[in-house]
């Protein structure tokens, strides 16, 4: 084999294991590609705490919310990805507290709508805090801190 077919058959594999791994996660984490609001492995548990709340409830909301910006941020927010997750998320930070997390931004904003279920009583009190925690993430977009949001929840119309 010349050293031209050995380069073409290391970036045919290469591309080859790219593609593989991108299907796999694709396949993991039920990615659609296509959709800038997607869900990741619905496996909400709404039950378990006496309301639904269905992915449909959760897209209708990220839109609302999403429209409510002014045409200048909804052009700034337009390529960013929001999709909510069945998973439940705990991190751990280094002084060993486990924090839960409700969502996270890293340049699209993932939301743990599972995590919020225990802290509402009811579906309009669930979907406010939803609704709360898009704009939360969204603020971290516009490239705020959470000093800063937590400092300006009210302008941000953050309730919790």
């Amino acid at each position: 084999m010349t050293i031209v077919g050995i380069i073409i058959s290391v970036i045919v594999g290469t591309i080859a294991l790219i593609f593989w791994f991108s299907t796999y996660v694709a396949k993991k984490y039920g990615l659609n590609p296509g959709d800038q609001h997607s869900q990741l492995k619905n496996k909400f548990r709404p039950t378990d705490y006496g309301y639904v709340v269905d992915q449909e409830d959760l897209d209708k909301k990220v839109k609302e919310v999403f429209d409510s910006y002014s045409k200048t941020q909804r052009k700034q927010l337009k390529n960013v990805r929001i999709m909510t997750s069945g998973e439940n998320r705990i991190d751990k930070f280094i002084n060993g507290d486990k924090k839960v997390m409700f969502g996270e931004y890293r340049s699209a904003i993932l939301l743990y709508p599972n995590n919020l279920f225990p802290h509402n009583k009811n579906k309009m009190e669930f979907m406010e805090h939803f609704e709360s925690l898009i704009r939360h993430e969204i603020a971290h977009h516009f490239g705020m801190t959470e000093e800063e949001i937590l400092k300006n929840q009210k302008r941000l119309k953050i309730t919790k």
